[in-house]
């Protein structure tokens, strides 16, 4: 069997650091790539080999598409297990015509180029919502036509990772928490979360499981990222889930 880890930095980015107290903490890839992180350490724990399929900075666009890529030029098919961590849904990739190559966006550049503001306007965070829910649900669909087993998770929190229990709560009190447009789109959200649920999906969300202990965490190179021992404890969470729920 091979286990195939797809993500962003919370996956792609680590790097054994090791302080006064030993502590062990750090981000940047330090290590050969496919090693050290989260995917690496769940792939011995399950006794697997491993492809590691993480991108920093990239977005749930790329990880939809190269999970299906992946499938599509597998000639053992039956032997692949996905494990995903979504990230933030303003990102978003666009194809370089010249060069032949995805890119990743992120709409946040919008704002900070005078001259790509305007394209502001043609973005909403409803919109990224609803894409990222397809993605995952499509991709879900996807698996279970080709009997690959699987488990997502939400590596980043944010407003679209909140529970439907939090998310009708709110709506009524505070809308403007989740920047949505109305009662038709709240509807829809929670349709496509239910939906999206009926899935191998993990409740715990990797960043704030890891921002129970400073441990977690890396102080060099972006701050906020995984240490080397945040990527190992959240391979215990990702393999305690398997387990539980018989994935495999």
């Amino acid at each position: 069997m091979r286990l195939v880890a797809v993500g962003c930095s919370f996956l792609d980015m680590c790097r054994k650091k090791t302080l006064e107290d030993g502590t062990i903490q750090g981000t940047y890839t330090d290590f050969p790539k496919g090693t050290g992180n989260w995917g690496y350490h769940l792939a011995k724990k399950l006794n697997f080999d491993y492809l590691d399929c993480g991108k920093s900075g990239y977005s749930n666009e790329y990880m939809w598409r190269k999970s299906i890529d992946v499938v599509l030029s597998e000639k053992n098919i039956k032997d692949l297990f996905f494990v995903i961590g979504w990230t933030d849904s303003y990102r978003f990739e666009y194809y370089d015509e010249d060069m032949h190559k995805f890119y990743p966006f992120h709409t946040n550049w919008f704002w900070e180029n005078k001259e790509l503001k305007s394209m502001t306007k043609f973005y909403s965070f409803y919109q990224y919502w609803i894409r990222t829910l397809n993605y995952q649900i499509t991709l879900i669909n996807f698996f279970k036509e080709y009997n690959i087993k699987y488990v997502f998770f939400n590596a980043l929190k944010g407003p679209e990772t909140r529970s439907i229990e939090y998310i009708e709560s709110v709506y009524d009190k505070e809308p403007e928490k989740l920047n949505l447009l109305g009662k038709e789109d709240i509807t829809k959200i929670i349709m496509l979360i239910s939906e999206r649920n009926k899935g191998n999906f993990m409740e715990e969300i990797q960043q704030n499981w890891l921002l129970n202990d400073k441990k977690y965490f890396g102080n060099d190179g972006w701050k906020g990222h995984p240490s080397q021992l945040g990527h190992d404890k959240w391979s215990d969470v990702i393999f305690k889930y398997i387990e539980e729920n018989k994935i495999l």
